[in-house]
């Protein structure tokens, strides 16, 4: 089965997106997008398809899709069968990874963001305190405005860079 694109909407007033999802069913597909995502599953559990990479998800769980990397999320059914009192509670950032400027991961300070986007082609699982820490950062990014924004993402993806995550998608994958 083909992924299909996904088109990420956009907010005019931010450079990328953040949000926070208590349903199962956004972007129940099969599908990639341009955009890095890097999501938090704060309540949820199910079944994850990144690249070629199938796995369990759960609870806690920090993961960071590379652009153009096909992925889903398949809740469990528990979410979906009438008066079930599982829930779903996602926050998630969308970013392009250029959208701070054509420079900015060319810089030297930025090697180790640029290293691990590269990686994250293939998918990351962030695991351990750094996968705790990401959370949080994911947390505030949602109620955070203006440059601060911006600031807790680049927070977010140097933890990440600089901490411990597994690589998902096997190295020979290709879209």
């Amino acid at each position: 089965m083909r992924p299909q694109l996904l088109k990420v909407p956009h907010q005019p007033l931010t450079s990328f997106g953040v949000r926070q999802d208590k349903v199962p069913y956004i972007n129940n597909k099969w599908h990639y997008h341009i955009e890095a995502e890097l999501i938090y599953f704060k309540k949820g559990s199910g079944t994850q398809f990144i690249g070629d990479h199938i796995e369990n998800f759960k609870e806690g769980d920090v993961v960071l899709v590379g652009s153009n990397l096909p992925h889903y999320w398949r809740f469990d059914d528990a979410y979906f069968e009438a008066g079930s009192d599982a829930h779903a509670d996602i926050l998630v950032a969308h970013f392009r990874e250029d959208f701070w400027g054509s420079h900015f991961l060319g810089l030297p300070e930025n090697k180790g963001i640029r290293g691990m986007l590269e990686k994250a082609k293939r998918g990351l699982c962030i695991t351990g305190e750094t996968g705790e820490l990401v959370a949080r950062l994911l947390g505030q990014m949602l109620q955070a405005e203006g440059t601060r924004r911006i600031m807790l993402l680049a927070e977010a993806l140097t933890t990440i860079a600089e901490g411990n995550f597994e690589m998902l998608a096997s190295l020979g994958f290709n879209n």
